[in-house]
Order: C-alpha cells, then structure tokens, then sequence
C-alpha cells in the first residue's frame, strides 16, 4: 500500500491502516513517553496476539456482522495439537495460510465467545441503546489529514472510528473484563481513550467541515452474561486531551524538521510519588 498524501476518507483494511507512517492516538501515546519510542516502535513489526485476535473478531462481529466470516477463520478440530494449540505444522501453515488472506485467527471457544457478544449488542432488547448507536452507519472508516497549525513543518494525522451513525456521533466499541463505570473510567483515562475520542472528533471536523462532539462508548464484557454498558465522553475529558496532546503535536513537528528523536534526559531526576502516595505522611 503506498503512503496516503491526500485529506480524505479511505476504506482500507485495518492492517494496511496500521502501516501508514501517519501518526495516530497509538503513536502520539509513544512519543510522549519519548520520541526515541515513538521512532524505534515504527520500525518494529508489531504481531497479532490472541487478546488483539479476539477484540478484531468482536469488532468485526458486531460492526459488519454481514462480511463477518469473510475476516475472520476459525481453525477445524483435526488441526489442533492434543493441548489445543496451533502448534502442529498443518496448523502453522493452515494459519499463515489464512493470515496471508488478512483474516484474523481466532479457537473455536472465542468464537463462542464472539457471537455471545454480538447477540448481546445486537438483538437482545435490554441492550437497545447500544444497538440504536450502531446501527444505520458506517463501520471502520479511515480518515487521514494534514495538519499545518502545529510547529514548523506539517504533516499528517490519522483516525479510524469504530462507527459514525450519523449526525456529531461517534461510537468506540471496547470488550473488556469489567464494564462498571468505575473500572472503565479509571481505564478509559490510562489508556487515553480521551485522545482518540479528541483526535477522532478533530480530525472528522477538519474533513466534513462538521463538528462532532458527541463521543460514546459501547464496552461489552469478555465474561459471562456478556453484559453491555453506554458511556459518553464528557466536555472536560475534550479539554483535558486538547492540553495534553497539542504541546505534543508542536514537539512531533520540531522533531520532524530536525529528524532528531531525543530519549530520556542524560542527568540525575529526583524520583517524585504520586500524590495519592504521599497521604500516608498526613498521618
């Protein structure tokens, strides 16, 4: 796939998305731990784990259940080793195989597990408001553009909503263990789902000439009942990501002038706790 140079929305697979040099929520998350990561990490081929697998697969499932089984293989009994692992070598190749064809690989027990999920999004009643979000949209759409307000030299940023049902809406679907709004919040922050949630909406608006300012969540449980929960973005989390990210995005454009990816400072730093750490001294 050659580099995208042009503003505007692509339908393209989520790898070929993943290999374009544009910088994402993902790498912005590198780069301010040091730009040294952000370069090193974009020479690296990063492969698929099993925890991945299954989160493509439900999103896959419950996004486009239609094309469903056109991304996704399940391997047959007779291929697996007696522990149940792709382990034998009709197994390694059935799943290079398959990989080639950029399906994603997942056992017949996530399998179950997926279409427990997407039931439970998709045609139980309770769960109406998740199904309303994602129904009547446009699933996995990639959107890339140029950004010329940060720094000395422009270049381009990228985004891919999990679904756009219309209107200022954007829904990011999450599997996760805990779905409770404590958890989730806790996660959603150090993750910096705010980021996505900034950048998404940023980059929609630079597109459509649009504002989208309604960032919802639809987190459905990897465990039994599978249960499902909406959350929505608040206003503040907006400004917070808008602090955090744009000094960054001024650094990431210094640093593409000068083509110079400095790591950790080369001094001696006090170590500084937590805040929440140091209470034990107030008593």
């Amino acid at each position: 796939m050659k580099t995208i140079t042009k503003d505007g929305f692509y339908q393209i697979s989520n790898a070929d998305y993943h290999k374009d040099p544009a910088a994402s929520k993902s790498s912005l998350v590198d780069f301010s731990h040091t730009p040294k990561k952000f370069k090193t990490q974009r020479q690296i081929e990063h492969k698929s784990t099993p925890i991945f697998s299954l989160g493509t697969a439900a999103h896959a499932a419950i996004l486009e259940p239609d094309t469903y089984w056109q991304t996704v293989a399940v391997p047959p009994p007779g291929l697996l080793a007696k522990n149940g692992a792709l382990s034998t070598k009709v197994a390694k190749e059935w799943k290079a195989e398959k990989e080639a064809e950029g399906k994603t690989v997942i056992k017949q027990k996530d399998q179950d597990m997926v279409e427990a999920m997407a039931e439970n999004v998709l045609e139980r009643p309770e769960h109406s408001e998740a199904r309303e979000l994602l129904t009547g949209g446009v699933a996995e759409l990639s959107g890339f553009w140029k950004e010329d307000e940060f720094g000395p030299v422009p270049f381009f940023l990228k985004v891919r909503p999990d679904y756009l049902p219309g209107g200022n809406i954007v829904v990011d679907l999450k599997t996760d263990i805990d779905g409770s709004p404590d958890a989730f919040g806790k996660k959603a922050f150090n993750l910096h789902y705010h980021w996505s949630a900034w950048l998404t909406c940023r980059g929609l608006e630079h597109l459509t000439g649009e504002r989208h300012n309604k960032y919802y969540f639809v987190v459905v449980e990897k465990e039994i009942p599978f249960d499902v929960a909406v959350y929505e973005m608040p206003d503040y989390a907006f400004e917070i990501a808008r602090r955090e990210i744009e000094p960054l995005l001024e650094r990431y454009s210094r640093c593409l002038e000068a083509d110079i990816w400095p790591g950790y400072e080369n001094r001696r730093i006090m170590l500084d706790f937590p805040a929440w750490a140091l209470k034990v001294l107030d008593n």
